[in-house]
C-alpha cells in the first residue's frame, strides 16, 4: 500500500499542477491598429483570465515575440501579477514593433506564461498583418523634347510600395484637350502585376500637333489597381511633357553693302528663324576685329522671334584693310521652355577700295581710263582746230 501510494504521489501532484494551470486562460484580447501594419507600432492587449475556484499567485506573463515581431529594448515585455483571484480577470498592455518586412496575412504572436514554482506554457495567437493601403505611385518619368510635328517616347516608372503584389494596372493617358495624340498603341496600358517593393516601367510614344504650341504640358494619368485580397484603388496624376526644338537662326545681311576701306558705314544683320518654335529674348553682339571696328552700340536686342519671321539689327562699322572680311555675330536667346543657347555665326562681307567701287559705278568720280580717254579727246579737238585755224 505504501508502495501504491509512493508510485501516485507525483501523478496527483502533477495532475494538481496541469489543473492549476489549465485554470488560467492567457491570450490576445485585441490590439490597435487593425490590422498590424508591416513598419510600424502596435498595442496589443493581453487577458489573463483565472477560471478555476482557487487564487493562482505569482502569475507571470511574458512575451516571447518572433519575427515579423519584437519589442524595444525599452519597452518591457514581462508583466508579474501576485495574486489572481478565483474568476478574476486581468488585462494587460503591451507595445510591439512590426517589421517593414512583415509578410501580409496571419503571422504568430508568441508568448508564455505560469504561476508560482510551475513550469511555462508555451503558447501563440495570430495577428494579422497588411498595408493598409495598397500604394503604387509614379516612381519616375522620363520623355523626349517633341518638336510640332514629330513624335517621341513618353516612360514612366510605376512602384509598388505594398508588402504584397498589386495587380490589373491599368494607365491610361487622358490627351483629349491636349496638342497631343498616342501613336501606334492607344492611350491606355496595362501590367499584369507587380510585387511588392518592385517597380515596372510603361512606354508610350506620342505625336504632337504640327501647330503646336511649345511649352510644358500637364497630362492627367488615372491609374487602376487591385490589392492582394481584391480591394480596387484608382488614383489619378500628373506627367509632363514638354513640346519644343532648338530654333534654328540664320544670319545673313539683309540688303546689298559695300564697304569701302577707312569708311564709316552701316551694314544691316537679317535674322530669320528657321526652326518650329519661337525664340525668345534674342539679342545680338558683335565686337571688333583684326581689320574692322564696330561703333557703339555693339549689341541690339530684338526680343521674340516666332518660327518662319525674321527681324534685322542695325550697326556701325569701319573697316581698315580691302577685301573679304568674316565677322562672327553673336546670338543669344532661349527656346520655348526656357533653355538658354548662345552660338556664334560668320557672316561674309566685301570690302572694295575706291577705284574698286568707281569701277562699279558705286562711288562718283572719273576713273583713269575716262580721264585718258578725255584727253584723247581734247587732243584730237585741238589738232583739227589747230589745222584748221592754219588753213585761214
Amino acid at each position: 500500500m505504501k508502495k501504491l501510494l509512493i508510485a501516485i504521489l507525483p501523478l496527483l501532484l502533477l495532475s494538481a499542477a496541469f489543473a492549476q494551470t489549465s485554470s488560467m486562460i492567457v491570450s490576445v484580447d485585441r490590439y490597435q491598429p487593425y490590422p498590424a501594419e508591416p513598419g510600424r507600432y502596435i498595442v496589443v492587449w493581453m487577458r489573463i483570465q483565472n477560471n478555476g475556484n482557487v487564487e493562482q499567485k505569482n502569475v507571470v506573463l511574458e512575451l516571447t515575440p518572433k519575427f515579423p515581431f519584437s519589442l524595444d529594448e525599452n519597452e518591457e515585455g514581462t508583466e508579474t501579477i501576485p495574486v489572481l483571484g478565483a474568476g478574476q480577470t486581468v488585462i494587460r498592455n503591451f507595445k510591439v514593433r512590426v517589421s517593414e518586412n512583415a509578410v501580409e496575412g496571419d503571422n504568430e504572436f508568441n508568448f508564455r506564461y505560469k504561476s508560482g514554482s510551475f513550469a511555462f506554457v508555451e503558447t501563440a495567437n495570430n495577428i494579422k498583418v497588411q498595408t493598409h493601403d495598397a500604394i503604387l505611385l509614379i516612381a519616375d518619368v522620363e520623355s523626349d523634347e517633341i518638336a510640332p510635328g514629330r513624335t517621341g517616347k513618353l516612360r514612366i516608372t510605376l512602384e509598388n510600395l505594398a508588402d504584397s503584389f498589386v495587380k490589373g494596372i491599368s494607365v491610361q493617358l487622358n490627351l483629349s484637350h491636349l496638342a497631343l495624340a498616342p501613336i501606334k498603341t492607344g492611350s491606355e496600358k496595362r501590367i499584369y502585376s507587380i510585387n511588392a517593393r518592385e517597380n515596372s516601367t510603361i512606354e508610350f510614344e506620342l505625336i504632337a500637333d504640327s501647330n503646336a504650341e511649345g511649352g510644358i504640358y500637364k497630362i492627367p494619368v488615372t491609374i487602376r489597381y487591385s490589392d492582394s485580397v481584391g480591394n480596387e484603388y484608382v488614383k489619378v496624376d500628373y506627367v509632363t511633357i514638354k513640346i519644343g526644338e532648338k530654333p534654328d537662326i540664320f544670319v545673313s545681311i539683309s540688303e546689298e553693302t559695300y564697304l569701302k576701306k577707312g569708311t564709316a558705314q552701316k551694314v544691316v544683320f537679317e535674322m530669320v528663324n528657321l526652326g518650329l518654335t519661337k525664340a525668345k529674348f534674342l539679342k545680338v553682339d558683335v565686337t571688333d576685329g583684326d581689320n574692322y571696328v564696330f561703333l557703339q552700340p555693339t549689341h541690339y536686342y530684338i526680343g521674340d522671334l516666332d518660327s518662319d519671321d525674321f527681324e534685322s539689327a542695325t550697326f556701325m562699322i569701319v573697316p581698315d584693310k580691302s577685301g573679304d572680311l568674316n565677322i562672327p555675330v553673336e546670338l543669344s536667346y532661349m527656346d520655348v521652355n526656357n533653355k538658354e543657347y548662345k552660338e556664334t555665326i560668320n557672316v561674309h562681307l566685301r570690302v572694295y577700295s575706291s577705284s574698286e567701287l568707281k569701277n562699279l559705278g558705286i562711288e562718283s568720280g572719273m576713273s583713269y581710263g575716262w580721264i585718258i580717254l578725255l584727253l584723247l579727246a581734247a587732243g584730237v579737238g585741238y589738232y583739227y582746230w589747230k589745222k584748221k585755224r592754219l588753213k585761214k
